[in-house]
């Protein structure tokens, strides 16, 4: 790969008609920034929710009510013969309509860190969730919800450790994928949803405030933030050849393709073979993000520190791959290096 300091003059890769131009302030230069779509928000069904209930029937349909009750029946069977009390009974729709009611309002009121005697506690969190059913109840059915056919688990987690929830998982964010029209500028990040149970592809990553969790890699609207896309981390992936960032960025924008869409994201991801194969079909998408320091194909002009200016007024370089639209900018920082694609 050649990298010049000149800018490149023809654009071939992509329709100029869905493009606009930009002179930036500091150099003559011309960026070509993704004309905003036409339409942006609610899709198909979406469009005409106007109540929360209708919000929660549109992403949890009452097909998939009817087949999470049986699987958990057929658990609270199995444990039903351990008590002796009222609170091993069956559970109904409506139940298990309400117990989710109830995981959604700790959310939203942000109670979901509590545990469910402080949840259950009036004088610590008022009536609104004893008021549903008892605590013990709610224990109960949390322990036994169960989301696929136990029998032929094993068989299934052989081939994939997230088979318990895929089934589920799937249906859900195709749901999210077609209830909202994305606009044209997309996040890629990472979120560790903290967990400490038991769970084969659960994370350690000290950095982060959970620190134990399971991973899981999001593509999200950068103007309101809905998500998109999502896939969990289950550890060993097969990539096609692809490195593991790449493979995320591919996947989770795969039914936005030759969209033209800009992607922001961070340097896990990021790298200019990347940015260079999804400017061609069938990808047609430009990416932003930041680029480690180690990677190859940074020119070694962009890392030399010696020779910078110095000053409390930040001053950058850039550097553009001939013929097409990826420029590489490494900011002159005071102290270290950060590039950006």
């Amino acid at each position: 790969m050649t990298w010049s300091r000149q800018i490149p003059t023809v654009i071939t890769t992509f329709n100029q008609s869905d493009y606009h131009s930009t002179i930036a302030e500091a150099e003559s230069f011309c960026l070509l920034i993704p004309k905003q779509k036409k339409f942006q928000g609610t899709a198909n069904n979406a469009k005409d929710i106007t109540e929360p209930v209708d919000c929660f029937t549109n992403f949890i349909t009452a097909d998939m009510l009817r087949k999470i009750l049986t699987h958990t029946n057929e658990e609270i069977e199995i444990r039903s013969t351990k008590y002796k009390d009222k609170t091993a009974t069956i559970a109904s729709e409506e139940e298990l309509t309400a117990l989710f009611g109830l995981l959604l309002l700790s959310a939203a009121k942000k109670d979901n860190h509590l545990t469910s005697l402080e949840l259950f506690d009036p004088v610590f969190s008022g009536t609104r969730y004893i008021s549903v059913m008892s605590r013990e109840r709610f224990d109960f059915l949390l322990n036994c919800l169960r989301f696929d056919d136990k029998s032929t688990r094993d068989e299934r987690k052989a081939q994939d450790k997230f088979a318990p929830i895929r089934e589920w998982w799937e249906v859900f964010i195709q749901i999210y994928r077609d209830s909202y029209k994305a606009g044209s500028y997309l996040t890629i990040d990472e979120q560790l949803l903290g967990f400490r149970g038991r769970c084969p592809f659960r994370m350690y990553i000290p950095s982060k405030p959970n620190k134990y969790g399971l991973k899981i890699l999001m593509l999200c609207d950068s103007k309101t933030n809905y998500m998109l896309n999502a896939m969990p981390y289950v550890g060993k992936t097969e990539t096609n050849g692809d490195s593991l960032g790449s493979y995320y960025v591919k996947t989770l924008t795969e039914n936005l393709w030759g969209s033209n869409r800009n992607v922001t994201m961070d340097n896990w991801f990021t790298s200019v073979p990347l940015a260079l194969e999804l400017l061609q079909a069938p990808y047609k998408c430009t990416i932003v993000g930041t680029l480690r320091a180690n990677k190859r194909e940074i020119p070694p002009e962009l890392l030399q520190i010696k020779e910078r200016p110095i000053g409390r007024k930040p001053t950058s370089r850039r550097c553009f791959v001939k013929n097409v639209s990826e420029k590489l900018t490494e900011p002159w920082l005071r102290k270290d290096t950060q590039c950006q694609l």
